[in-house]
């Protein structure tokens, strides 16, 4: 009989007449799911990203999901021209000094003082950025940060330091995506 069970049961999943969940995302594999599609698809983004915060507690996450949480947002507002709002949330938003989400704030930061031409206030947060490069070698973190340090060089037309970052990032990675991102900045 047992045996007999254990058939139907097999037979049942194969034939997908079983109900079959796929687990749950955490919320930081969600929040890393949602900061990859950012650059891929900023429509579906921005859908994601309303739909998921609106479903989060507060209180459900860690302080480290609520930085993320907040990194994603204050994209989101300063793709939407939104800037004061967005550098308030990131103002507002707890840094841990050791952190690569609290450097990308500290980039956003620098590429939202870029895009309004605060040259003082970029520079101002840019050091630390600068300070982080030489030891990061994974290419991804490295083109999370060095986006924004471009855009500055680029607008005071500091084109040499520019293709010397971007050099520096095509050294780290073979991935043709990551190469076409970097390739763009060094126009």
């Amino acid at each position: 009989m047992q045996m007999r069970n254990s058939l139907l049961l097999c037979v049942l999943l194969l034939m997908g007449f079983w109900p079959y969940q796929a687990p749950a995302q955490s919320i930081s594999e969600q929040l890393s799911t949602l900061d990859e599609l950012r650059l891929k698809d900023f429509a579906e983004f921005r859908r994601t990203l309303a739909e998921l915060a609106d479903t989060l507690k507060p209180e459900a996450l860690n302080p480290t999901e609520q930085q993320y949480l907040n990194l994603l947002k204050a994209y989101d507002l300063t793709a939407r021209g939104d800037f004061s709002t967005a550098l308030d949330m990131l103002e507002q938003t707890e840094l841990r000094p050791d952190s690569h989400l609290s450097l990308r704030m500290t980039g956003l930061k620098v590429n939202i003082y870029a895009l309004s031409f605060r040259y003082t206030d970029a520079f101002i947060n840019i050091e630390q950025l600068l300070n982080a490069l030489p030891a990061l070698n994974n290419a991804n973190e490295y083109y999370q940060l060095v986006g924004q340090i471009i855009v500055l060089f680029n607008n005071i037309e500091r084109y040499d330091l520019s293709k010397q970052l971007v050099q520096r990032g095509l050294n780290l990675t073979d991935s043709s995506s990551l190469v076409c991102r970097l390739n763009s900045f060094g126009l």
